[in-house]
């Protein structure tokens, strides 16, 4: 039987090297976008939301480290919070977070990983909080 994995470390320094002090955005998107493995940059990304209290958050206090117990590089950053997010009735549904590496536009700020929220938006505080993705290496703490 073959092996083919790649280390904890391997994990760590490919994670370090391509995101240690990047600016990380996340962008909340409608139940109408599909997610792909294939997005490549920010501007494949349709049906960000649109409602009141929406902008595009930077991740804050973004750790990165190596985790032997769960087997992965991971990145860790603050919860990220809109103060009052959509109307009080009828808001929009955040389906997806999708978080980016920033570089200057959408069209050269690759996109870095795509979180199925499912939360109902009610005009009040919204809060993303510890996920992970494919329980490869990023979580919000």
């Amino acid at each position: 039987m073959a092996t083919n994995w790649m280390t904890n470390k391997g994990r760590y320094d490919a994670l370090y090297a391509y995101l240690n002090g990047a600016t990380i955005k996340c962008l909340l998107l409608d139940e109408k976008f599909t997610p792909s493995k294939d997005h490549v940059f920010a501007d494949a990304l349709s049906h960000e939301l649109t409602c009141t209290g929406y902008e595009r958050k930077t991740l804050g206090t973004v750790v990165i480290s190596q985790d032997d117990t769960l087997n992965l590089g991971k990145l860790t950053a603050a919860d990220i919070a809109w103060a009052a997010l959509g109307p009080a009735t009828d808001g929009p549904t955040v389906q997806y977070a999708a978080f980016i590496k920033f570089v200057t536009t959408d069209a050269d700020s690759p996109v870095i990983a795509i979180l199925d929220v499912a939360k109902p938006t009610n005009g009040g505080v919204f809060t993303l909080s510890k996920h992970v993705v494919n329980a490869a290496f990023f979580w919000l703490a």
